[in-house]
């Protein structure tokens, strides 16, 4: 009930930010080649109040639908916090000429200070924005890098000297789509030969059934020192419908059996 509450705030503040931002980009109506991103303008608001109610109706389109969505409403959500300070300057400005002195904007002046004020708020909501669109539809989450670090402190016992140990993290395997780039990731640990590996969580996004077809591919990550595993908040079902308390645990126990 709690998080519901949440968003249905988080929506509404959404929302009217909508609105509060519509006085900058209801300028530029006149362009025809505009036309276009005033639809993609209210494309976000659809999709913020869309998202309250598959929320609040257990919805389940699964997960890989659910983080494009959410990562969609953060990204105009925070690009929006953002650009607001320079909407407010301006608004602030415009209220001070207002009650205090008449307007006197030079007429020789290339730009206004409104409107600068404008693009700077139109340049702050963009460029966020678009970088995370950029981020999602490019293949950056299979840029497999290895990191290496050399680990020492007091009182460690000598066997553990020249020990190789992989640690790896948040597989989410249920958002994988390029098989052959996990493969590659996976190439890269084995290359790497490991005296153990240590997986720290996070192998699904909800369900154990996202294991399927993966068994073969994760089974050869193998150590002479074994592979060890920890749940991650993923793992645990915490953030998806169920119809019960008993399909909650089957699903926890066949995610248990799977790793």
């Amino acid at each position: 009930m709690e998080r519901i509450v949440f968003l249905f705030f988080f929506t509404l503040t959404s929302t009217l930010l909508d609105f509060y931002f519509y006085q900058i980009i209801k300028k530029y109506r006149i362009i025809l080649w505009t036309k276009p991103l005033f639809y993609l303008y209210w494309s976000f608001t659809i999709i913020t109040i869309t998202n309250f109610f598959i929320y609040a109706f257990s919805l389940d389109l699964g997960f890989y639908l659910k983080a494009i969505i959410f990562n969609m409403i953060i990204g105009n959500f925070i690009s929006k916090l953002v650009a607001l300070p320079f909407l407010l300057i301006d608004d602030l400005r415009r209220m001070i000429i207002f009650f205090f002195r008449k307007r006197t904007e030079s007429s020789n002046n290339k730009i206004s200070r409104s409107k600068f004020l404008s693009i700077s708020a139109s340049l702050a909501y963009g460029l966020p924005i678009t970088s995370l669109t950029y981020g999602i539809l490019s293949n950056n989450v299979y840029d497999y890098r290895v990191k290496r670090r050399k680990v020492s402190f007091n009182n460690l016992p000598s066997a553990f000297d020249g020990i190789k140990i992989c640690h790896i993290s948040d597989i989410h395997v249920g958002s994988l789509k390029n098989r052959v780039a996990v493969r590659g990731g996976l190439d890269m640990i084995l290359n790497e030969k490991p005296d153990a590996i240590f997986f720290t969580g996070d192998l699904v996004n909800d369900k154990a059934e996202e294991l399927k077809g993966w068994g073969d591919d994760l089974s050869k990550l193998k150590a002479p020192l074994g592979v060890h595993s920890v749940l991650g908040n993923h793992d645990y079902g915490e953030y998806t419908s169920w119809k019960n308390e008993s399909e909650k645990n089957k699903n926890f126990n066949d995610l248990i059996k799977g790793q």
